[in-house]
Protein backbone atom coordinates (compact mmCIF):
# COMPACT_ATOMS: atom_id res chain seq x y z
CA UNK A 1 0.00 0.00 0.00
CA UNK A 2 1.23 3.40 -0.92
CA UNK A 3 2.10 5.39 1.72
CA UNK A 4 -0.50 8.83 2.69
CA UNK A 5 0.56 11.85 2.05
CA UNK A 6 0.97 13.85 4.78
CA UNK A 7 -2.44 15.95 5.80
CA UNK A 8 -2.12 19.75 4.53
CA UNK A 9 -4.39 21.96 5.73
CA UNK A 10 -4.15 25.58 3.19
CA UNK A 11 -0.22 26.15 3.72
CA UNK A 12 0.49 24.42 6.62
CA UNK A 13 1.22 20.98 7.94
CA UNK A 14 -1.42 19.87 10.10
CA UNK A 15 1.59 19.81 12.35
CA UNK A 16 1.97 23.18 12.47
CA UNK A 17 -2.09 23.88 13.44
CA UNK A 18 -2.63 24.13 16.89
CA UNK A 19 -4.07 20.71 18.63
CA UNK A 20 -7.70 20.22 18.15
CA UNK A 21 -10.01 21.30 15.29
CA UNK A 22 -10.20 24.85 13.88
CA UNK A 23 -13.30 25.01 15.58
CA UNK A 24 -11.32 25.19 19.09
CA UNK A 25 -8.93 27.31 17.87
CA UNK A 26 -11.58 29.96 16.74
CA UNK A 27 -13.38 29.27 20.32
CA UNK A 28 -9.71 30.04 21.90
CA UNK A 29 -9.08 32.91 19.58
CA UNK A 30 -12.16 34.14 20.61
CA UNK A 31 -11.79 33.92 24.56
CA UNK A 32 -8.39 35.55 24.17
CA UNK A 33 -9.93 38.81 22.29
CA UNK A 34 -12.72 39.00 24.86
CA UNK A 35 -10.84 38.93 27.67
CA UNK A 36 -7.96 41.85 26.55
CA UNK A 37 -11.06 43.33 25.20
CA UNK A 38 -12.05 43.70 29.13
CA UNK A 39 -9.05 44.88 30.20
CA UNK A 40 -8.16 47.64 27.24
CA UNK A 41 -8.53 50.72 29.35
CA UNK A 42 -8.50 53.17 26.12
CA UNK A 43 -11.66 51.16 24.79
CA UNK A 44 -13.00 51.90 28.26
CA UNK A 45 -12.60 55.45 28.17
CA UNK A 46 -13.47 55.86 25.01
CA UNK A 47 -17.14 54.43 25.40
CA UNK A 48 -17.31 56.66 28.47
CA UNK A 49 -16.43 59.51 26.54
CA UNK A 50 -19.84 60.13 24.89
CA UNK A 51 -17.78 61.06 21.97
CA UNK A 52 -19.09 57.69 19.68
CA UNK A 53 -21.75 55.50 19.53
CA UNK A 54 -21.86 52.20 18.74
CA UNK A 55 -21.98 51.46 14.98
CA UNK A 56 -24.78 49.80 12.85
CA UNK A 57 -24.87 45.72 12.77
CA UNK A 58 -23.14 44.99 9.92
CA UNK A 59 -24.45 42.35 7.31
CA UNK A 60 -22.50 39.48 8.05
CA UNK A 61 -25.47 37.22 5.93
CA UNK A 62 -23.27 35.04 3.44
CA UNK A 63 -20.37 35.24 5.65
CA UNK A 64 -18.41 31.80 6.42
CA UNK A 65 -15.46 30.49 8.01
CA UNK A 66 -13.37 31.15 4.98
CA UNK A 67 -13.85 34.80 4.77
CA UNK A 68 -10.45 37.03 4.80
CA UNK A 69 -11.06 39.32 7.82
CA UNK A 70 -13.96 37.77 9.30
CA UNK A 71 -12.40 34.10 9.21
CA UNK A 72 -11.17 31.88 11.11
CA UNK A 73 -7.71 32.58 10.58
CA UNK A 74 -8.40 36.18 10.70
CA UNK A 75 -7.81 39.47 12.66
CA UNK A 76 -11.34 40.10 14.89
CA UNK A 77 -13.09 43.17 14.76
CA UNK A 78 -14.05 43.65 18.53
CA UNK A 79 -16.44 46.55 18.98
CA UNK A 80 -17.27 48.93 15.82
CA UNK A 81 -18.10 52.54 16.72
CA UNK A 82 -18.70 55.67 15.17
CA UNK A 83 -18.76 59.45 15.54
CA UNK A 84 -21.69 61.13 15.32
CA UNK A 85 -21.91 63.75 12.36
CA UNK A 86 -19.44 66.78 11.94
CA UNK A 87 -17.90 65.45 14.93
CA UNK A 88 -15.07 63.27 13.73
CA UNK A 89 -12.35 63.79 11.12
CA UNK A 90 -13.19 64.21 7.54
CA UNK A 91 -16.07 65.29 6.06
CA UNK A 92 -18.63 66.41 8.18
CA UNK A 93 -21.06 64.81 6.27
CA UNK A 94 -19.66 61.58 6.89
CA UNK A 95 -19.20 59.46 10.37
CA UNK A 96 -15.77 58.52 11.29
CA UNK A 97 -15.38 54.90 12.13
CA UNK A 98 -13.59 53.63 15.33
CA UNK A 99 -13.19 49.74 15.32
CA UNK A 100 -11.47 48.06 18.23
CA UNK A 101 -9.45 45.15 16.75
CA UNK A 102 -8.04 42.13 17.83
CA UNK A 103 -4.80 40.15 16.08
CA UNK A 104 -4.97 36.63 16.47
CA UNK A 105 -1.75 34.26 16.63
CA UNK A 106 -2.55 33.61 12.71
CA UNK A 107 -1.57 37.22 12.25
CA UNK A 108 2.08 37.07 13.69
CA UNK A 109 5.35 36.89 11.14
CA UNK A 110 8.61 36.01 12.28
CA UNK A 111 9.36 39.33 13.82
CA UNK A 112 6.70 38.57 16.36
CA UNK A 113 4.81 41.46 15.01
CA UNK A 114 1.65 41.85 13.18
CA UNK A 115 1.97 40.44 9.26
CA UNK A 116 1.93 43.58 7.15
CA UNK A 117 -0.70 41.25 5.09
CA UNK A 118 -3.20 41.49 8.18
CA UNK A 119 -3.13 45.44 8.83
CA UNK A 120 -3.77 45.77 4.83
CA UNK A 121 -6.85 43.74 4.93
CA UNK A 122 -8.44 44.96 8.25
CA UNK A 123 -7.48 48.50 6.58
CA UNK A 124 -9.53 47.56 3.29
CA UNK A 125 -11.97 45.96 5.85
CA UNK A 126 -12.76 49.36 7.21
CA UNK A 127 -12.55 51.41 4.22
CA UNK A 128 -14.58 49.49 1.84
CA UNK A 129 -17.36 49.65 4.77
CA UNK A 130 -17.56 53.30 3.99
CA UNK A 131 -16.96 53.12 0.52
CA UNK A 132 -18.34 49.58 -1.02
CA UNK A 133 -15.80 48.44 -3.53
CA UNK A 134 -11.82 49.11 -3.41
CA UNK A 135 -10.12 51.06 -6.71
CA UNK A 136 -6.91 51.35 -5.01
CA UNK A 137 -5.06 51.05 -1.20
CA UNK A 138 -1.89 52.20 -0.04
CA UNK A 139 -1.01 51.29 3.33
CA UNK A 140 2.49 53.45 4.95
CA UNK A 141 4.18 50.97 7.86
CA UNK A 142 5.09 52.78 10.23
CA UNK A 143 6.40 50.47 12.98
CA UNK A 144 4.82 47.36 12.86
CA UNK A 145 2.75 46.29 16.48
CA UNK A 146 4.03 43.61 18.21
CA UNK A 147 1.48 40.69 17.95
CA UNK A 148 0.53 39.60 21.90
CA UNK A 149 -2.33 38.39 23.41
CA UNK A 150 -2.93 41.24 25.55
CA UNK A 151 -3.07 44.51 22.95
CA UNK A 152 -6.45 45.51 21.51
CA UNK A 153 -5.70 47.98 18.76
CA UNK A 154 -7.37 51.24 17.52
CA UNK A 155 -8.33 51.67 13.85
CA UNK A 156 -10.10 54.50 12.20
CA UNK A 157 -11.49 55.77 9.09
CA UNK A 158 -12.58 58.90 7.56
CA UNK A 159 -14.11 59.67 3.83
CA UNK A 160 -11.93 62.99 3.14
CA UNK A 161 -12.77 63.19 -0.55
CA UNK A 162 -16.43 62.32 -2.39
CA UNK A 163 -16.31 62.12 -6.49
CA UNK A 164 -18.75 61.41 -9.07
CA UNK A 165 -21.46 62.44 -7.05
CA UNK A 166 -20.58 60.37 -4.25
CA UNK A 167 -19.97 57.19 -6.13
CA UNK A 168 -16.02 57.10 -5.15
CA UNK A 169 -14.85 58.12 -1.62
CA UNK A 170 -11.33 58.74 -0.81
CA UNK A 171 -10.88 57.11 2.55
CA UNK A 172 -8.27 57.78 5.19
CA UNK A 173 -7.75 54.76 7.54
CA UNK A 174 -5.16 54.96 10.62
CA UNK A 175 -4.29 52.41 13.36
CA UNK A 176 -2.95 53.41 16.31
CA UNK A 177 -2.08 52.68 19.98
CA UNK A 178 -4.79 53.41 21.78
CA UNK A 179 -3.40 54.03 24.94
CA UNK A 180 -0.51 56.62 23.58
CA UNK A 181 -2.47 57.55 20.57
CA UNK A 182 0.68 56.75 18.20
CA UNK A 183 0.07 55.75 15.12
CA UNK A 184 1.78 52.71 13.43
CA UNK A 185 0.05 52.38 10.41
CA UNK A 186 -1.66 54.76 8.16
CA UNK A 187 -3.74 53.93 4.67
CA UNK A 188 -5.32 55.70 1.98
CA UNK A 189 -7.79 54.12 -0.32
CA UNK A 190 -10.13 54.91 -3.13
CA UNK A 191 -13.62 53.09 -2.92
CA UNK A 192 -16.55 52.56 -5.46
CA UNK A 193 -20.08 52.52 -4.71
CA UNK A 194 -20.88 50.07 -7.19
CA UNK A 195 -24.66 50.53 -6.93
CA UNK A 196 -24.73 53.89 -8.36
CA UNK A 197 -24.66 54.28 -12.06
CA UNK A 198 -21.30 55.19 -13.27
CA UNK A 199 -21.04 59.05 -14.62
CA UNK A 200 -21.17 59.61 -18.39
CA UNK A 201 -18.40 60.56 -20.40
CA UNK A 202 -17.58 63.62 -22.10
Amino acid sequence: MAAQPPEVVGPYAAADLPAGSVRDYVAELEHLGQAALRRCGWLQRLRASGAVEPAPEVDMSGVHSRHYVAGAMAPLVLERFRAPLGSGRGLPEYHELVWAVYFGEYARNAANTVHGGAIAAVCDYIGASLGNVTAWLRVDYRQGPPRTDDAVWKLSAWVSEVKQNGRRKKVEVELCDGETGKALCTAEGEFVDTSMPRPPRL
